[in-house]
């Protein structure tokens, strides 16, 4: 295949590109040009839905959001496995069956011990500062 033919392939991508990036520096800049500005203090205030900002904005957030993410991310990982297996699943016969079988009872296990750990338990108190950091230990 001709090197201008395989080329001109991608021209009209190339196109939409520069469209995409055109018409989005071009709205900016129009808005930069022509927009009202009027400061005022209510306008510079920190919007947190609606309500006013109380406190510190460095404030500590408890151990347990940052549990639950990572939990949630591990399970959509692990999750994503699943999609690659089910596709070939009639290829893998009954060893790819009990190798998944193997893999959902360890992704389990782990599900079982982090809710048994109490990451999930949101009615207990906070610990003081001087212990440990998380409910896993």
């Amino acid at each position: 295949m001709p090197a201008s033919s395989y080329m001109s392939n991608y021209v009209p991508i190339l196109i939409q590109l520069i469209l995409a990036v055109g018409l989005a520096v071009g709205l900016v800049a129009i808005s930069e040009l022509i927009g009202w500005r009027r400061r005022s203090k209510v306008k510079s205030a920190a919007y947190e839905c609606g309500i006013t900002p109380q406190g510190d904005a460095n404030r500590r957030f408890a151990v347990k959001f940052y549990l639950v993410a990572i939990v949630f991310i591990l399970f959509d990982v692990e999750a994503v496995f699943l999609l690659p297996w089910a596709v070939v699943f009639r290829q893998l016969k009954w060893l790819g069956f009990v190798e998944m079988l193997v893999y959902i009872g360890i992704v389990l296990a782990g599900f079982a011990y982090i809710w048994q750990k109490g990451v999930f338990d949101w009615n207990q108190p906070e610990r003081a500062e001087g212990g440990p950091a998380s409910p896993i230990h």
